[in-house]
């Protein structure tokens, strides 16, 4: 099932270094937003942060999945879900403790 998964998800592409290094980014491009949240679950400040800045970055990384997803992406679509995650979790905390 994975396979087929990854065969839907992956255009067929060359296997150059650039590839690697272009999956490498993706993952830690996506990871950049988690710091962020981390630092709000554990301190509950959020009064610093501009929630329209999240909210739009929210939407922006959305719209890169579901472009990731129709171009067939992974890189893409693995360092545009992660940042949505991080940026929806961060809108909505926000929005809970202002």
């Amino acid at each position: 099932m994975y396979k087929q998964i990854m065969d839907r998800l992956c255009s067929r592409q060359h296997r150059h270094v650039i590839d690697l290094v272009a999956g490498v980014n993706a993952i830690v491009g996506g990871l950049s937003s988690f710091p962020q949240l981390i630092r709000i679950l554990v301190t509950k400040d959020v009064y610093a942060l501009e929630p329209i800045m999240f909210w739009l970055f929210s939407i922006t990384s959305i719209i890169w999945t579901a472009y990731g997803i129709h171009r067939r992406n992974l890189p893409i679509i693995i360092s545009s879900a992660l940042s949505a995650v991080a940026s929806v979790l961060i809108t909505v905390l926000i929005m809970a403790w202002r």
